[in-house]
């Protein structure tokens, strides 16, 4: 999620897997409120998830992967940008532990435009 804030990455196609947002003060929130308020546009696919199990223990919810991964769907929903393709799941079943496999294979797959549901 930083390279794709950063303003400069060299790549387009992103994964992010339980991305932790809960610590830092918010500065992944804060990098990409900069970034959303800058461009007019953003050329990229991302995946991005986080399990359901990630939000019922105290440990994984300090983290905030859950709800950070629908706050950054919402951020950039809300700013609509043209180019951007993301393809954001609450993964069911999934803990931080268990949710990489299939998160991975899911996440290349839309990140090189193929379908999940097509593959399997």
């Amino acid at each position: 999620m930083y390279a794709l804030f950063s303003g400069a990455s060299p790549f387009d196609k992103y994964v992010a897997v339980s991305p932790t947002t809960g610590l830092s003060n918010g500065m992944l929130f804060q990098m990409a409120a900069a970034y959303l308020a800058a461009h007019d546009d953003l050329a990229a696919r991302l995946f991005i998830c986080a399990g359901s199990e990630e939000m019922k223990t105290e440990e994984a919810a300090m983290f905030g992967f859950t709800s950070g991964v629908t706050r950054l769907t919402e951020l950039l929903a809300q700013r609509g940008y043209r180019s951007l393709v993301v393809e954001s799941r609450i993964m069911d079943g999934e803990s931080h532990h268990s949710i990489f496999p299939r998160a991975v294979m899911d996440g290349l797959l839309h990140a090189f435009g193929k379908s999940a549901h097509a593959a399997r």
